[in-house]
C-alpha cells in the first residue's frame, strides 16, 4: 500500500511571465501520448528515455513506496534523468488518464536552444519542488525534536 506525505503542495511552478505559451507548444505533437489510469511512466532506479510534458491528467511521484508529489497538468514530469543522465530517482505513476508529450534528450536540447523560456520553467519546476522537500524535511526534522 503507498503511503503518502502530507502538505505535498502543488507540482506546477507558480505562473510566470510568458508560462501559457511554453508548453502550448506540446499540445498535438506527433509524440503526444494519452495513457490509462494506473500506468507507470517510468519507474525509480531506471535509466531515461524521455521526459514527459503533463499536458492533462495528474499523476502520482512515488519515492521508495511513498507519494511524495501529485502533479497536473501544466507541468514537465522526468525532467532530471533527461538532464543528468543518472537513473530514475521516483516512480511516476497515472493517477487519472492522462494526455503527454514525450521528450528525447536531444529534443529538450534543441527545444531550448529554440525557446529559452523552456529551460527557465523547468528551472522553476524544479525549484519548486526542492523547496517544496525542503520544507517536508523541516517539517520532519521538527517532528522528531517534538517527540
Amino acid at each position: 500500500m503507498e503511503r503518502r506525505v502530507g502538505n505535498r503542495g502543488p507540482a506546477s511552478p507558480p505562473a510566470g511571465p510568458g508560462d501559457g505559451s511554453v508548453l502550448t507548444g506540446f499540445v498535438n505533437s506527433p509524440n503526444e501520448i494519452s495513457v490509462a489510469e494506473g500506468t507507470v511512466l517510468f519507474r525509480e532506479g531506471g535509466m531515461a528515455e524521455f521526459m514527459y510534458v503533463l499536458l492533462e491528467g495528474n499523476v502520482d511521484i512515488v519515492v521508495g513506496g511513498t507519494v511524495i508529489e501529485s502533479a497536473a497538468g501544466g507541468t514537465v514530469l522526468g525532467e532530471m534523468a533527461i538532464i543528468d543522465g543518472a537513473p530514475r530517482s521516483a516512480t511516476a505513476i497515472a493517477r487519472t488518464p492522462c494526455r503527454l508529450a514525450s521528450v528525447t534528450a536531444e529534443q529538450f536540447d534543441a527545444l531550448v536552444q529554440q525557446k529559452p523560456e523552456l529551460a527557465r520553467f523547468v528551472m522553476r519546476v524544479l525549484s519548486g519542488r526542492l523547496r517544496r522537500m525542503n520544507q517536508r524535511l523541516l517539517d520532519a526534522f521538527s517532528e522528531v525534536s517534538v517527540r
